[in-house]
């Protein structure tokens, strides 16, 4: 009962399903497709989500909208205050800075 490979070979593949077995003998071949599959869909949804969809934030667009007001009246204000209406404009548009940022990072996560 001799035939080497090639008779071997060709009675494997004439079976059916034989066609598919090298996928079964190597489950990583399989795993990866679907890893690769799933971190495409991950990544395809972060690229659709739009800023429209962000949660509203009430508070700190009222925060802002206050800022803004207190850094306008400060600029209004009479410049004789030893220094210390300059500081307080500084820290204000700090502040004004640090609260843009927040929502700008809210409706990214």
């Amino acid at each position: 009962m001799g035939g080497g490979p090639s008779l071997r070979r060709s009675v494997l593949h004439s079976r059916p399903g034989a066609r598919y077995r090298g996928l079964m003998r190597n489950p990583w071949k399989i795993s990866t497709l679907v890893l690769a599959a799933g971190f495409a869909t991950l990544l395809a949804r972060d690229a659709f989500v739009t800023p429209a969809a962000a949660d509203p934030q009430p508070k700190m667009q009222a925060a802002l909208d206050l800022l803004n007001s207190a850094h306008a009246a400060l600029e209004g204000a009479t410049s004789d205050k030893g220094g210390h209406r300059v500081k307080a404009m500084k820290l204000v548009k700090s502040a004004i800075i640090q609260v843009e940022k927040g929502i700008k990072f809210d409706n990214k996560h």
